[in-house]
């Protein structure tokens, strides 16, 4: 590694930690300051308030590192510009280009970091993070550790499944109704105080069976096997998870299940596209900030921030509306995903191509 490569890089990690430290103090201050009062009404202990941001900081990294990233470029090629440090460097044979492509490789594994991430560490703290809130804030049952609550499963395009909640640990729901429909009718239904599952498969307990198609017929029954039911136990606590709380390989198997049953899973494939494309999106911003950077050095150091977090501001707002656009359907999940990313890569390649070398 050479000096001027040492040198840029103890400047790049000492901005990019600075400003990172920074952003992560004023997210959390502003969280904290909104959910204040649901702390004070309920009691919340200050270790437990302390614990929960220290298992949401993780994600909070990886929601603020393309900020992070774009500040830190822009200051850092900035600071490099104005000190007539980069017309020394092409005195001295070191194209601008060099410093595009450490650019670029520094990013590339912010961003591969980001992914690694949001697959292992976010994805762990943020089940105990939101079971802390589910738990301690809104006061409702430990839903990870004994009861999911509700729970809605399609089966297939004709039947699904309601269940009242499931007790995670011990394997078994209470008040289970499971509906068969032909023809755009209800054809038959199973009421059922208990859904066990056993070696030989789901079945119920102490219920009725009701049929309404062809003719009307009812009989109790005290177990009966439902092989038609195509659930999975581990597929309950997902039905139940948030995004972050999957990595992205269990939320394309939870789509294709769910797919294979006749589910509409349009949100989880936005959802999906958006873990693979989010990453990259520390790439992109941060090319975007060196024509930023080298086009206003005269301009001085607060224009560049401001323009800076407009920018970041303009990114999320438009990943935003990408993304409920493909909620909706009137954008493909592919597009709804990754529009954000090209349309910011575009404005980076036309800004580099007008910045006077």
């Amino acid at each position: 590694m050479s000096i001027l490569t040492r040198y840029l890089l103890r400047r790049f990690l000492a901005l990019a930690v600075f400003t990172g430290l920074a952003s992560l103090l004023i997210f959390i201050t502003v969280d904290l300051m909104e959910n204040l009062d649901k702390f004070i009404d309920t009691q919340t202990p200050g270790p437990l308030i302390a614990r929960y941001y220290l298992l949401y900081s993780p994600q909070i990294l990886v929601q603020i590192l393309p900020v992070i990233m774009l500040l830190t470029t822009v200051f850092t090629l900035g600071g490099l510009a104005r000190r007539m440090e980069v017309t020394a460097m092409k005195a001295g044979g070191v194209s601008p280009g060099r410093l595009l492509r450490l650019l670029a490789l520094w990013s590339t594994l912010a961003a591969g970091l980001s992914f690694l991430m949001s697959e292992t560490l976010v994805r762990d703290t943020s089940k105990e993070r939101m079971e802390i809130f589910r738990t301690n804030v809104r006061k409702k049952p430990a839903t990870l550790s004994e009861n999911s609550g509700r729970i809605y499963f399609q089966n297939d395009a004709r039947s699904f499944l309601t269940l009242e909640n499931y007790n995670l640990e011990q394997g078994w729901g209470r008040r289970a109704v499971f509906q068969r429909m032909e023809r755009g009718r209800l054809a038959w239904r199973l009421d059922a105080d208990t859904l066990r599952m056993t070696d030989r498969g789901w079945v119920l307990l102490k219920g009725e069976e009701r049929r309404l198609r062809p003719t009307l017929s009812a009989r109790l029954f005290a177990v009966r096997q439902l092989p038609e039911l195509r659930l999975n136990p581990g597929d309950i606590e997902t039905l139940q998870a948030a995004p972050e709380e999957m990595n992205l390989r269990e939320l394309r198997d939870f789509i294709a299940r769910q797919r294979q049953a006749g589910a509409f899973t349009r949100r989880w494939e936005v959802n999906a596209q958006g873990k693979a494309a989010t990453p990259l999106a520390n790439l992109v911003i941060a090319l975007f900030g060196v024509p930023l950077a080298l086009r206003r050095v005269r301009a001085g150091l607060m224009l560049g921030f401001g323009l800076s977090l407009l920018s970041a501001f303009g990114y999320y707002g438009l990943q935003v509306v990408c993304q409920n656009l493909g909620y909706k359907g009137l954008l493909t999940p592919l597009a709804a995903a990754w529009l954000p990313n090209a349309a910011f890569a575009a404005a980076a390649l036309l800004l580099y191509w007008r910045t006077d070398r």
